[in-house]
Formats: structure tokens, C-alpha cells, sequence
């Protein structure tokens, strides 16, 4: 009976993340293809429909999982996203208690000349808390999956040790890079919103946070029990954005 096209979507993403873990586990030389049929549930034959041989298996792996961690974990989000992300955490737009608008609301600033700069200052720091709270999410996040999360951890492994060990591995490297890409535009969003807060110019600071993610990620792949613990990743990620950015 032939098989609907979702059936065979379904096949082919369960060769990938087995494929996943045997790399990872076994390395480019001594990963076989039949036991990733095993792992997955599929035929050697099943494998050879879907893919021309290992190495094609691999650069698929590389290419589809750096695709769904871009998209589904580190993607940034746009401008309406964000906006609309900030109304629902405020209560549709209302500004929170305690915040400089509220207190601006609260200090009877209406009808007083200066109000509008001191509106614009306090907008402009909201803007700068906003910059360092997208950086410290995202690098908090990075790292919880990288601590918590098997197949993230496992896609490292493979990024970092297995790949180059094939020939011709960069082609495969292209969806990795193109993700980094997206998140370094996200990085130099958000630290262009800290503006003058930063202690360090903005190739500094972006060097700074690369570093961290790609030192956390070579750490996962060789010293994995290196890594922290899951309730102090939020911390880690916020005494480095922190250290970037002015108390001033």
C-alpha cells in the first residue's frame, strides 16, 4: 500500500533524530546506517528512499535541526511580536506598577513644562532595560536548552566534533551559520537598545556574547557535566549582560 506524504514526512524526520543520537553517541566512522534503521524503527531500504548515504544522512540532520532550534527557540522575534508580547505581559498596553510610567502617571507630571523630556528619558531607559532583558532571555534560554534539552545538547556534539570529521562538511554547516546570523541580528538589536549603557562599543559587546555562546556550546560537546545547573542558567545569563552594561 503506498504511503501518503505526511506517513513519509513522518519517516524521515524519525531517521533524522535517530541519526542525531547515533552520531552524537558514535561519531562519523562508527555510526552505521543500520543501526540508525534500528534506532528508528526503519528499514535500511526506508533509509536509502530518503537519503543518498551518510553523509547525505548528516548534512540533513545538521541542516533540519539548526532550522528548528533557529526557528522554533532562538528566531527573533519582530518588532509587532515584541510589541505585542510587552501589551499582553502589561495588561493591553497598560504600563505595570512601579515602572517609570507609572510613576510618571502617579507624580502629577501633567501640565508640567519639562514633563515631555522627562517622558523621552524615561522611554529611553525603558528602551535600554528592554535591550538587556531580550539579551539576558536569550542567552538564559540557549543555555537551559543546552543543559536540559538531549537533542539541542546532542546537535552540538555533532556540530562541533562530528562534522568536521566528514569531507566536505561545511556545505551542511550552512543552515548553522545562517541561524547564527539571525541571532547575531538579534544581539545587535538589543544592544543597540542599552545605547549608551554600555560599557564596551558595540563589536566589543557582540563579541563578548558570541564568546559565551560559542564557549558554552564546545563545553556541551566535550565536558558536558561542566555545564551548570538548570536554576542557575538564568543567573549566569544575567551577570554577563550585566558586566556589559553601565549602573550609571
Amino acid at each position: 500500500m503506498k504511503r501518503t506524504a505526511a506517513e513519509a514526512a513522518l519517516t524521515r524526520q524519525a531517521i533524522i533524530c535517530a541519526a542525531l543520537h547515533r552520531f552524537a553517541h558514535d561519531g562519523w566512522e562508527n555510526c552505521s546506517l543500520g543501526d540508525v534503521a534500528r534506532d528508528a524503527e526503519v528499514t535500511r531500504g526506508a533509509i536509502y528512499h530518503h537519503f543518498a548515504g551518510k553523509f547525505d544522512l548528516l548534512l540533513a540532520v545538521l541542516a533540519d535541526r539548526w532550522e528548528f532550534y533557529t526557528r522554533e527557540l532562538f528566531a527573533p522575534r519582530d518588532a509587532a511580536g515584541l510589541a505585542k508580547a510587552h501589551a499582553e505581559r502589561n495588561g493591553d498596553g497598560e504600563p505595570e506598577a512601579g515602572t517609570c510610567a507609572q510613576q510618571t502617571v502617579d507624580g502629577g507630571s501633567a501640565g508640567d513644562a519639562s514633563a515631555p523630556e522627562a517622558d523621552g528619558a524615561q522611554r529611553h531607559a525603558i528602551v535600554q532595560s528592554n535591550g538587556a532583558d531580550h539579551l539576558t532571555d536569550f542567552l538564559a534560554t540557549y543555555l537551559e536548552h543546552l543543559v536540559t534539552d538531549t537533542g539541542f545538547r546532542e546537535l552540538a556534539v555533532v556540530s562541533t566534533l562530528v562534522a568536521p570529521r566528514a569531507l566536505q562538511a561545511n556545505r551542511g554547516m550552512d543552515e548553522k551559520r545562517s541561524g547564527i546570523a539571525l541571532w547575531g541580528e538579534y544581539i545587535d538589536a538589543a544592544l543597540r537598545d542599552c545605547g549608551d549603557a554600555l560599557r564596551l562599543p558595540l563589536e566589543a559587546s557582540r563579541f563578548t556574547i558570541m564568546s559565551f555562546i560559542h564557549g558554552v556550546t564546545v563545553t556541551a560537546a566535550l565536558q558536558p557535566n561542566d555545564l551548570a545547573e538548570p536554576l542557575d542558567t538564568r543567573g549566569i545569563a544575567e551577570a554577563i549582560v550585566h558586566g556589559l552594561i553601565s549602573a550609571d
